[in-house]
């Protein structure tokens, strides 16, 4: 969940149109309610911005963008039908945008469909062909899937394009972990910790490689490692009590 709540939040940061409408305005054309909207999206007022989105686009049914921005919002406050819905409808008006089918396939994604979330993380791939953080992300998508040969190959390509991106080394990781080779996880979760020592699920994973090793006195400092980074995860709490009290004295 961690790692979607991420992805999510990466892919809901902008809108397709520029806000500059001053405060206070009274909208009464398509542009002033996009750019009002636009507003309320980049204050994180979603439901504000769906109704200005959803008025220019009675006033001006055949704009894609305005389909685009509203789906977005929808996005945001997890109504991802009515997302779809959207981006469905600007796929039809204009099947060549890139970016309406990455968000669609996160989209897909998220709603745990991952078959459609490939087919259109693989029309983006085709398109750019040398973006790390795409392979990286048809990759989390098989390794949910639970395709984890593809998720690793795709992980693979992710690092040979750009080989300091801690992502690509956590989600291959796990991969590695699910399929059962808890060492070349280990390798992984370690160079992704060296990249980004932050990443608190690469330390609680590799902690988990650790304890299945039999390794308690090497799983519980990372353990505590990805406690201490995010103090509210309960799921890591749990991991470092259970630990020691199963094998104390470490």
């Amino acid at each position: 969940m961690m790692i979607r709540h991420y992805l999510y939040v990466l892919l809901l940061i902008s809108t397709a149109l520029p806000a500059v409408l001053l405060a206070g305005c009274v909208p009464k054309t398509v542009q002033a309610f996009v750019e009002r909207g636009n507003k309320f999206f980049d204050r994180d007022d979603y439901d504000k911005a769906i109704t200005d989105y959803s008025e220019a686009i009675r006033m001006d049914p055949n704009n894609t963008a305005i389909y685009v921005s509203r789906g977005s919002a929808y996005n945001a406050i997890g109504d991802l039908d009515s997302a779809l819905a959207d981006f469905d409808q600007a796929l039809q008006m204009n099947n060549e945008l890139t970016e309406v089918y990455l968000k669609r396939g996160w989209t897909y994604y998220y709603k745990g469909d991952y078959d459609k979330a490939i087919t259109d993380l693989d029309r983006v791939i085709r398109v750019t062909t040398d973006d790390a953080w795409l392979y990286h992300l048809r990759g989390l998508v098989y390794n949910n899937k639970g395709d984890y040969d593809k998720a690793i190959e795709d992980c693979s390509e992710a690092i040979r394009l750009d080989s300091e991106y801690a992502w690509a080394y956590t989600i291959r990781g796990l991969s590695y972990y699910d399929r059962g080779d808890a060492d070349k996880a280990i390798a992984d979760f370690t160079e992704a910790i060296r990249i980004d020592p932050d990443d608190d699920v690469a330390f609680s994973a590799r902690g988990k490689a650790w304890y299945n090793k039999g390794d308690f006195d090497k799983a519980i400092p990372d353990f505590e490692a990805a406690l201490r980074l995010v103090p509210g995860r309960d799921n890591y709490r749990e991991q470092l009590e259970e630990t020691k009290q199963k094998y104390g004295g470490f």
